[in-house]
């Protein structure tokens, strides 16, 4: 599995939108439940991901995607 499959995964509208609410410069307007969660646990995900996707970098990033999927619902 590469990098490109975990981009193929998530549709280009969804990664478009997602780009969009998340700035570089700004950190993230997290509720703190939710921020302390993500943060408690984020090396387990990452390092579950990793083993999945083969590729730390591409591991983080679903992560990410994921996080960002589930604070907005």
């Amino acid at each position: 599995m590469s990098d490109d499959d975990v981009h193929d995964a998530v549709p280009a509208e969804d990664r478009l939108q997602l780009t969009q609410v998340q700035s570089p410069d700004l950190p993230l307007d997290l509720p703190l439940d939710f921020e302390a969660f993500y943060l408690g646990h984020q090396e387990f995900f990452h390092t579950f991901a990793e083993l999945h996707l083969g590729s730390r970098e591409a591991a983080e990033e679903a992560v990410h995607l994921v996080f960002l999927e589930i604070l907005a619902a």
